[in-house]
């Protein structure tokens, strides 16, 4: 019997397959050699095998471990997102290096009178307002970040470049006015300063939130599962090159801008290709998690599609489902997040709250004469008994207001849902109501109601029909397999921003009621 000899073939974080031999003879060596790799040809000069080295070092240094099989599908391009992203860090950080300059200029750098106890007092001051934005900040946005990414992103840098605004004017308000001296110009300054202070820590709050939303998203492929860490990290090194090289260039640049006439058509000309930058970024995201803006473009489209006899070739028309990258060109960056909208022709159909408390959505009244209102649930016991009925089976109940205005009653209605949650309510749950709700508002405004209705019948004909409409033919899990089936992630809770107010534990007659 011959020597037994062991044949390995291996692949690196590179991607790089090479073979390995034990036990190791002469003519052969254990470790990937110049014939061994996988891709190299034969007459691979050694320049090439350095260079191949070099850009495996950098891929190392600042791509995920195991990339591209770690990262979301269109994240290995590299993806618009990526290349956006680096280039308004490199603009973001010669823009700051003038407001910085300006700062320390109007805080008294290079004249004799300023003392370093008031620059102390002022730096003071700008971190009380930062911290007690912060706390503010991350009490009002928190539930909303993770759901409102791409609007927080841009949102971010548009706080950011307001706060360079006023760094880079404070020089301008130091200078004494004639007036009395309770109107100076260096309080204005210092408001400024404070002001920017806020921005700027604002911007920290919706920054931090958003980006871990996008970053986990990078970090989910379709197959496999992706470090969040390690991502966020190689994130953090590639923006660190690039502003340290947008600093170093400032260096370079800003000792040349002296005058008011060269310091701010230079900034504003940053600024402005900075948002653009950002925008153009953000429109490139191809997020995979359905808030309420995606929920209800997504489930509008798929309802169009299904409403037409038309017949298209494509196996994915036929069935109207959205990808997230054809959802993304028809989303909009600053949008509400409680509008529903019509996808096709951007007109808003209707503001739904989801969440809400049965008082909020049970108790309207009409604070116009000249309005007639509409509501579901009626005060009559026959309407609150039929729209129960309706959601009996689901863990979600919606209720609706329409209103006409005696002065454009032909023109279409103002309408306001709430979505009331029962106990045991998950994202499914919620990503229905907020389709029903979409179809009941595209319903409505197809066929608006008579502003001589008073009644909440008509409104309990609309709810059902929607309802109807949504379980016919099994269209709402046949939507649901399609939306998985093209890459989204229906599971995840991105319609409700946080916790409801309330949950509806029981339902019923004082004399026969019962939990839901």
């Amino acid at each position: 019997m011959g020597e037994f000899e062991l044949h390995i073939t291996e692949k690196d974080e590179a991607g790089r397959t090479y073979r390995s031999r034990f036990p190791r003879d002469s003519a052969h060596k254990v470790g990937p050699t110049q014939h061994d790799y996988a891709h190299s040809g034969t007459g691979a000069t050694t320049t090439m095998r350095q260079l191949e080295n070099t850009i495996a070092f950098l891929k190392k240094v600042f791509l995920p471990s195991g990339y591209p099989d770690t990262v979301s599908p269109g994240s290995h391009t590299p993806p618009l997102y990526e290349i956006m992203n680096a280039l308004q860090a490199f603009c973001s950080s010669l823009a700051t290096l003038i407001s910085n300059r300006a700062v320390l200029e109007g805080m008294g750098v290079g004249d004799a009178s300023a003392t370093a106890t008031n620059a102390l007092l002022l730096s003071v001051l700008q971190d009380v307002f930062g911290r007690l934005t912060t706390i503010i900040g991350a009490y009002h946005f928190g539930s909303s970040l993770y759901p409102e990414a791409k609007l927080y992103r841009m949102l971010a840098d548009v706080l950011n470049d307001g706060a360079i605004v006023l760094d880079a004017l404070s020089p301008l308000l130091v200078t004494h006015s004639s007036t009395p001296s309770y109107f100076n110009l260096r309080f204005v300054r210092v408001a400024a300063l404070c002001l920017s202070s806020t921005l700027r820590s604002l911007c920290g709050i919706v920054a931090g939130g958003s980006k871990a939303a996008i970053t986990l998203h990078f970090a989910s492929p379709l197959h496999g599962k992706g470090d969040v860490g390690d991502l966020n990290a190689k994130d953090a090194s590639k923006e660190t090159v690039l502003a340290l090289s947008g600093m170093l260039l400032g260096t370079l640049i800003v000792p040349y801008l002296k005058t008011a006439s060269t310091i701010y058509p230079v900034l504003l000309s940053l600024i402005l290709l900075h948002l653009l930058i950002n925008y153009a970024g953000v429109r490139g995201l191809e997020l995979r998690s359905l808030n309420r803006q995606r929920a209800g473009i997504s489930w509008l489209a798929y309802a169009h599609a299904h409403s037409t006899s038309e017949d298209v070739s494509q196996p994915q028309r036929k069935t109207g489902v959205r990808t997230p990258v054809e959802v993304a060109l028809r989303e909009r960056i600053f949008e509400r997040p409680s509008v529903i909208r019509d996808p096709f022709t951007h007109r808003v159909l209707a503001i739904c709250h989801i969440g809400t408390t049965s008082l909020r959505a049970l108790t309207t009244t009409s604070k116009a004469k000249a309005s007639s209102h509409r509501t579901l649930p009626s005060c009559r016991s026959q309407d609150l008994k039929s729209w129960t009925d309706i959601f009996a089976k689901e863990r979600y109940l919606l209720a609706c207001e329409c209103a006409h205005t005696e002065v454009s009653s032909s023109s279409a209605p103002r309408i306001t849902m709430h979505v009331l949650l029962k106990d045991g309510h998950s994202a499914i749950d919620h990503l229905k109501a907020w389709a029903h709700a979409s179809e009941a508002a595209f319903l409505l405004h197809q066929h608006p109601l008579p502003a001589s209705s008073n009644g909440g019948e008509d409104l309990l004909d609309v709810i059902e029909q929607s309802y109807r409409e949504l379980e016919r033919d099994g269209r709402w899990n046949a939507w649901v397999e399609g939306m998985k089936g093209v890459g989204w992630d229906v599971r995840e809770g991105a319609v409700l921003a946080g916790s409801p107010k309330v949950v509806i534990v029981e339902i019923g007659r004082s004399e026969d009621r019962k939990q839901v």
